[in-house]
């Protein structure tokens, strides 16, 4: 004896094999709109991720690539995965790439103040 639709062996397997997506149940789980969010968010990445390749840049990976794209002044931020704040200058932060500095230092940078660089 089969299931009505003849896909499994019996209808307690036919029954067993169903499963109901956290989204069509979001009252029953409350991970489930974190869940969609996050889907929705990683759906904002890959498009994000795709633009930049096409581009040639090459993000450090899917997670937050929207808000890189959006964020980041140089290519430099992208790639390294870290937007710097705008209280540093682009050409101090291109400066500082360029030579090889740590830029996690660089989030001390005060406008007039010399560093020891």
């Amino acid at each position: 004896m089969t299931c009505a639709r003849g896909c499994c062996a019996t209808y307690a397997e036919h029954v067993r094999s169903i499963s109901i997506s956290s989204a069509a149940t979001p009252n029953r789980r409350p991970e489930a709109a974190r869940l969609t969010q996050k889907d929705k968010a990683w759906d904002a990445d890959h498009a994000a991720y795709r633009r930049l390749r096409k581009q040639g840049i090459q993000p450090a990976g899917l997670d937050n690539c929207a808000q890189m794209e959006r964020g980041a002044r140089t290519r430099y931020e992208i790639e390294a995965g870290v937007c710097m704040p705008n209280t540093i200058p682009t050409k101090v932060l291109r400066s500082k790439i360029e030579q090889g500095i740590d830029i996690s230092a660089a989030n001390n940078y005060a406008p007039g103040v010399k560093s020891e660089d």
